[in-house]
């Protein structure tokens, strides 16, 4: 910007950023500038942070690429995998809703079939759509030997392997590289935050994760078209990332008290991914029945899951 300029807009994930630091990664800050100087060719800047907000359209200046794949038809998997479970809970719990003893299609359409959700009747109604397999932005380059060849070498594997063994430190510097190599790198967004929510007991430690993962979401969501209504499933692996994205943000709003947002989500991620492989249904149910996130959370501790 003009040396006229008062501020300056920049994003954080210099190579160090600790991960209790106010900013998180992907989180473009308007900084009012009070000194600017230059070291080694390095251009520094000190002021007071004015502003800071997620923006897709600076941490993605080239949209992920979008792959069409075939169409995705409820009727084949979909529609007899939820039969099956109605005829399941119908042995459980007998009914005298007069359906017919093999259920079709029209089955679940049926206001009075039970406990066929809503979003599982609009999915059938819907018809087929087409499948799409987001692009996955991996840099390998950033761990010792990595390479695309080696599938041992996926940097975002071993930044969890070394969150999970102690090493903090290098998980978090593994996945700050992965972003300063490409900004569009989802699965690093998403992983700080779930390394930073961790039990989502801290309020704190919830609202910085949640930044990690509306940069994620925002890093997808330039990918597809606006009007978009495609399915992009989970078997696609390249898909993951984003997917992960939106539960983690999702379950971050729940946590939060805003019950609304994270409604809305949960119902996206079902009409994007219908066959669930998240368990989202079961967020949204528990969601629906008034239950907090962290009494959702005792109680699956209680079952032991």
């Amino acid at each position: 910007m003009g040396e006229d300029q008062p501020s300056v807009v920049c994003w954080t994930s210099p190579p160090c950023q600790p991960p209790n630091a106010d900013q998180v990664e992907g989180e473009i800050l308007k900084v009012a500038v009070a000194k600017e100087w230059t070291y080694a060719e390095n251009r520094y800047i000190s002021g007071k942070v004015v502003e800071s907000y997620i923006d897709g359209a600076i941490l993605t200046p080239v949209p992920l690429r979008l792959h069409e794949q075939d169409e995705w038809d409820p009727a084949e998997e979909f529609a007899p995998a939820w039969e099956a479970e109605l005829r399941a809970a119908r042995r459980r719990k007998p009914s005298d809703s007069g359906v017919a003893r093999h259920p079709q299609r029209r089955e679940l359409q049926d206001a009075k079939v039970e406990p066929a959700p809503h979003w599982v009747i609009n999915t059938i109604r819907s018809g087929k759509r087409t499948a799409y397999e987001m692009e996955q932005i991996l840099p390998y380059q950033v761990i010792p030997g990595g390479s695309p060849d080696d599938p041992d070498s996926d940097p975002i594997i071993y930044a969890v392997e070394h969150f999970h063994g102690g090493d903090t430190e290098t998980a978090f510097n593994v996945l700050q590289r992965c972003l300063q190599a490409d900004t569009r790198c989802v699965d690093a967004y998403v992983h700080l935050g779930n390394f930073r929510v961790a039990d989502m007991k801290s309020t704190w430690w919830v609202r910085q994760g949640i930044k990690c993962y509306q940069a994620a979401v925002a890093v997808g969501e330039r990918a597809l078209p606006s009007d978009f209504d495609g399915v992009l499933p989970w078997s696609m692996v390249d898909n993951r990332p984003f997917l992960r994205g939106l539960h983690g943000l999702g379950v971050c709003m729940w946590n939060l008290w805003d019950a609304a947002s994270a409604r809305s989500v949960f119902q996206r991620l079902l009409r994007l991914n219908p066959d669930d492989n998240q368990g989202i249904r079961f967020l949204l149910d528990a969601l629906d029945s008034g239950m907090s996130h962290l009494e959702y959370c005792r109680r699956e501790e209680e079952r032991g899951w």
